[in-house]
């Protein structure tokens, strides 16, 4: 294993209770661990004996598992790096090089422990493999050196089944070692990336002016998209090729294609049919206010909560396969126990908006459009706070809604959607309509807030923004 193509970003981890580990609530935990300052590095990782990582495509799960077997190894420690499908089908032996065959035979002769990082418990699953499969196996082959093996398992969170999948590595575990009660195996959640680490990878792939290139992501308000390392990669070539990064239209639409192409296992389904897929479920889940998607359940009992859309009754005449071949894309993100929800709100509201253009270009009355995005409160005309940004993101490409948009509701266009996008008399007439609310006080609590308006800074608006702006006292 070549450790200078792997950069070291001291990952971060976050502890999922056993309590929670059925209702798998990703965001809820993130933020109960950050307020209570209980992430973990690897440091504290490695003194678990058993541990399973969470995190989606592309969060880095593989290259942290082979950086750990190369600095473990380089500190003298026995590591190993074994892939969950291979030990399931071929065991230990038909895992291992010869060197790693006779570090193992070295290490059972001595005493302490070695670790063993079992990686992608999800693929294993693809080809109808079972973690308690793989340990069966590891067992076998380590013989009574299993007790002093330490065990690290990755997955994906959408593809954790808690009920079973914990049930069945608990079962291998000893219950013994050295007179004391073993530990249950921990969970954890794998953190996103910081701006630090975001800089290491920027530098690696190749961006020399990182500051340029962090002032940029955060002008776009695209810090969403640089989450994981796959991301990182995909908006720094994307700034490599272009010399900028664009609006925020051009980079989600840069995002979905990257996450779209981005086919784990060996998948079947075409990309136009996937970018198909997803956009009708952005659609159908933005109208109904729901955030996940059901995964088509292949584990009778796994216990799961029945919460979410259910794609197939979305995707009609899409077979089980190509639906968990597309909510397996890097587009999905873990959801709820048994969902995954699209990786970011903001991507799930452009593609609804995308969706509902659609539907007008194939002969939806706007008649009924209408009816769907605007409704009557208190005698006035107002855009439901679920369908907000969906709706903004369609004023850039419907004339006449985005007319009425700028009547009732203007601020709805700076603050949703990319006001980057409008051309700039119609930024005027939205800067004008939205000072005369203002000022007029049509709705209480509405704040002029002067930095959603500098989002329009452009030379030609530098007049107009500076008279709003002296109105505001």
């Amino acid at each position: 294993m070549s450790r200078d193509k792997i950069i070291q970003l001291n990952r971060k981890f976050l502890e999922v209770p056993e309590k929670n580990d059925e209702g798998l609530d990703p965001e809820s935990v993130r933020m109960v661990a950050l307020a209570l300052n209980i992430s973990v590095g690897w440091e504290g990782m490695l003194k678990n004996h058993y541990a399973v990582i969470l995190g989606e495509a592309g969060t880095g799960k593989t290259e942290e598992f082979k950086m750990q077997v190369a600095d473990l190894r380089g500190n003298s420690a026995t590591a190993f790096f074994i892939p969950i499908e291979g030990l399931a089908n071929d065991g230990l032996d038909g895992c291992f090089r010869s060197a790693d065959a006779e570090q193992l035979e070295k290490w059972k002769t001595q005493d302490g422990d070695a670790y063993f990082f079992l990686d992608s418990l999800d693929e294993a699953k693809l080809r109808h493999h079972s973690i308690g499969n793989a340990l069966q196996k590891l067992e076998r082959a380590l013989g009574k050196s299993f007790l002093r093996a330490r065990i690290y398992i990755s997955c994906r969170a959408s593809d954790w089944w808690a009920e079973t999948d914990r049930a069945e590595i608990e079962e291998f575990l000893p219950d013994l070692h050295e007179g004391k009660t073993r530990e249950k195996a921990r969970i954890f959640l794998i953190e996103p990336l910081d701006e630090d680490q975001i800089i290491k990878l920027a530098k690696q792939i190749g961006v020399s002016d990182v500051d340029s290139f962090i002032k940029a992501i955060k002008y776009a308000n695209a810090q969403v998209f640089v989450e994981r390392p796959l991301d990182v990669n995909w908006i720094a070539q994307y700034w490599l090729s272009n010399g900028k990064l664009g609006s925020l239209q051009e980079l989600i639409e840069f995002n979905i294609r990257e996450k779209l192409r981005e086919r784990p296992g060996r998948p079947s389904l075409p990309l136009e049919k996937a970018l198909q897929g997803v956009t009708e479920l952005a659609g159908v889940a933005t109208l109904s206010r729901a955030q996940s998607f059901l995964i088509p359940d292949e584990v009778p009992g796994a216990g799961r909560k029945m919460s979410g859309v259910d794609p197939h009754n979305v995707l009609t005449g899409w077979s089980n396969e190509d639906i968990l071949q597309l909510l397996r894309l890097p587009i999905f993100d873990e959801s709820t126990y048994g969902c995954v929800r699209i990786h970011h709100r903001s991507v799930q509201e452009f593609l609804g908006a995308r969706w509902l253009n659609s539907r007008l270009g194939k002969g939806l009355p706007r008649r009924n459009l209408y009816n769907l995005i605007f409704r009557m409160s208190a005698g006035k005309v107002i855009i439901p706070p679920h369908l907000g940004p969906t709706v903004a993101w369609l004023c850039l490409w419907d004339e006449e809604l985005k007319r009425e948009v700028i009547q009732i509701e203007p601020e709805l266009l700076i603050d949703s959607g990319d006001p980057d996008g409008l051309p700039e008399e119609d930024c005027r007439i939205l800067l004008c309509a939205y000072a005369k609310k203002f000022e007029e006080r049509k709705r209480f609590f509405q704040h002029f807030d002067q930095s959603g308006i500098k989002r329009f800074s452009r030379p030609a608006l530098a007049e107009t923004i500076n008279d709003l702006l002296s109105r505001q006292d």
